[in-house]
């Protein structure tokens, strides 16, 4: 869905592997009935539109379109509604905090021994990384959802956040959570030593480093 895009993109086979061990039979079987309703097939294929490369400027030119024809407060209301309930934009931190561990974990395990970061020192880092991002993505992912949504009637976007709110829907938006946190974890450790290999250390550990914070 509209969560999963994001600078690692792990097989849909370790996402499935990743979601396995949290099945909940009542609640999948409760997800699956949803998902056969005419609007969650609806929201389905505009979400599976959304993940389409060319996506990215197509969004920005609605953006543009925005500025002269603000959406109504009222889809705005019901986006952040479901942005709350799914935690749509707590996954895109994660998976932006993930990598950012990924990478300091292999920038340091490339450097001299007296230059490598203690497991502490990485982990705030990458705390450090989610902080700002939070922040940050929650602007992208409005516009974002503005666009992937624009042909659901506001009944229909309700109708979603209805579902997510349910326990079989907290449930499946957690259990995603975790599964895609999981593998992309996974993915960005099996692909960035060979990167890192591949690329001057000075130059990656510049990018693992945590920007300076202007001055106020």
């Amino acid at each position: 869905d509209h969560r999963s895009r994001g600078p690692a993109h792990p097989s849909a086979g370790s996402v499935r592997e990743a979601f396995r061990p949290q099945v909940d039979r009542p609640s999948l079987e409760a997800t699956a009935a949803w998902l056969r309703t005419p609007v969650a097939r609806k929201i389905v294929a505009l979400e599976t539109a959304s993940s389409e490369p060319e996506t990215e400027q197509k969004v920005a030119e609605y953006a543009a379109t925005l500025k002269t024809n603000p959406a109504p407060a009222r889809r705005l209301e019901l986006l952040q509604q479901l942005d709350w309930v799914t935690g749509a934009n707590e996954t895109s931190a994660d998976l932006v905090a993930v990598i950012a561990r990924g990478l300091s974990s292999a920038v340091s395990a490339a450097g001299p021994p007296q230059r490598r970061l203690r497991p502490g020192q990485i982990e705030d880092r990458a705390a450090q990384v989610r902080a700002r991002a939070n922040e940050s993505l929650r602007e992208v992912r409005t516009m974002s959802m503005l666009y992937t949504y624009q042909t659901l009637e506001d009944d229909e976007l309700s109708e979603y956040v209805r579902f997510s709110g349910t326990d079989a829907g907290r449930w499946y938006n957690t259990a995603m959570r975790k599964a895609l946190v999981g593998a992309i974890g996974k993915a960005v450790e099996q692909t960035v030593t060979e990167l890192v290999r591949a690329v001057p250390l000075d130059r990656w550990a510049r990018a693992a480093m945590p920007a300076p914070q202007p001055v106020k």
